[in-house]
């Protein structure tokens, strides 16, 4: 794009160089910043009002949230000093500080809180200018440098009013408004479109695995019912079992673990390794021979499967051959199958048949703990040892192409995010001349 004819370095490392007839300085220069009232939770007169009011969490990356407002006590003027209009920027004073929002249109009275500040600009100024320029200043770490973030962060009034910024001349400030309101809402709409796409791939991954484990690969097959409701129809050769009569199953070390724990030795898998379908290996903690030789009850080798109890209940692993005779705390174990393949059943514990089941256990309710009763009881469509085979390098094959799209997409949305934080940048410190574009 175009750059302007001349500029001038500020001095300003958060500025840097700006267009020749461009200025720059303090916000409090060409903005008036108001910090919100303190929590009130009683009146403090019988002529108070109660009214809702704003607070940090309200302040969203996708805009104001008026869903979740509470209510305080303000006097008459209070209410009327700290009413929130429509085009006010707000800004974080907390939270995830210098987070920042225009407001829209604003029904009734509105307040806000002293977790938040309120910007209005001084005439040739525009909020909306200020607001694409805290963008970019969050963006590239300024303002949580300022606010000091790695001990309690504020991003007070004071350090608003203080925090410098360019200043274009006013009819540019619009023209610069203009042209990022179209461009980031074009990229904010691909970014949309990208993330759908996510969520359609990891449906389609899901349902491609459901219907391997449940239906197999010959859409010829005759099938028969299952039995089980929810189930539905399996194909007639296939069987049901619970999952204790395919495998032994035992629990890791769950008493003290930590006790066992030296600088290095056996490796020990903890439910942060524990990944869909493979095991993460760092963060590894570590237990001594002597320890593993106690726990031999938990002592893993290679082809069983581990899955996980708590916070992603029953999310599986299959035991790889350089972690043959580690150890394992507070994990399911199921040990490898006599008959059968083990990554087919990796495979339909990744299935839905099987997350409702550990997640719903055998009262229906939701539960984030996987059970050993309930993983012994967990129902399991069992095909021909062959065609678990057949099955699982299928779903190898196919799963890994489904990946390799939404690690594509993703990309895709992380390169846009790039792309829109850098225009921003650009177009609010003058590096780039916009207003033809505008």
């Amino acid at each position: 794009m175009r750059t302007y004819p001349e500029y001038r370095d500020t001095g300003l490392p958060e500025i840097g160089t700006i267009p020749t007839h461009w200025d720059a300085g303090p916000i409090k220069r060409g903005y008036e910043v108001v910090l919100g009232k303190m929590l009130k939770r009683a009146p403090a007169t019988t002529l108070d009002l109660e009214a809702p009011y704003l607070r940090a969490a309200n302040i969203q990356p996708t805009g104001l949230d008026l869903d979740d407002l509470k209510t305080m006590w303000f006097s008459s003027t209070e209410l009327h000093r700290l009413q929130i209009e429509q085009g006010d920027l707000l800004v974080s004073e907390g939270g995830d500080v210098g987070r920042a929002v225009i407001a829209g249109p604003v029904n009734g009275e509105l307040g806000f809180q002293n977790s938040v500040n309120r910007v209005r600009a001084y005439e040739p100024n525009t909020a909306r200018f200020l607001y694409y320029w805290l963008r970019a200043v969050k963006d590239a770490g300024y303002i949580d440098a300022l606010c000091n973030k790695s001990t309690i962060a504020h991003f007070t009034a004071e350090k608003v009013q203080s925090a410098l910024t360019p200043y274009p001349t006013g009819d540019e400030q619009i023209e610069i408004v203009r042209y990022l309101d179209r461009e980031t809402s074009r990229i904010d709409t691909l970014i949309t479109k990208q993330q759908r796409l996510v969520e359609l791939l990891q449906e389609r991954r899901q349902a491609l695995i459901t219907r391997a484990v449940t239906k197999g690969l010959d859409p010829a097959v005759s099938m028969k019912d299952s039995g089980v409701e929810w189930l539905g129809e399996v194909p007639a050769h296939w069987h049901v079992h619970p999952l204790k009569r395919i495998s032994a199953l035992t629990v890791g070390i769950v008493v003290e673990p930590a006790k066992h724990y030296v600088e290095s030795g056996v490796p020990t898998l903890r439910s942060l390794n524990i990944r869909p379908g493979f095991i993460d290996q760092s963060n590894l903690v570590y237990i001594s021979d002597d320890s593993n030789r106690l726990l031999s009850k938990s002592r893993l080798r290679s082809g069983d499967l581990v899955a996980v109890r708590t916070g992603q209940p029953g999310t599986t692993a299959v035991i790889p051959a350089e972690l043959d005779g580690c150890n394992c705390i507070d994990l399911i174990i199921i040990r490898k199958p006599v008959e059968g393949c083990q990554k087919y059943l990796c495979w339909y514990l990744a299935a839905d048949v099987a997350v409702r089941q550990f997640s719903e256990g055998s009262g229906g309710a939701i539960q984030q703990h996987f059970n050993v009763g309930t993983a012994m009881n967990l129902l399991v469509v069992v095909p021909p040892t062959d065609e678990q085979v057949e099955i699982a390098d299928f779903l190898d094959s196919e799963t890994t192409k489904i990946d390799h799209l939404i690690d594509q997409t993703q990309r895709m949305v992380a390169l846009s995010r790039e792309h829109r934080a850098a225009l921003i940048s650009a177009a609010v410190t003058g590096k780039i001349d916009v207003r033809q574009a505008a």
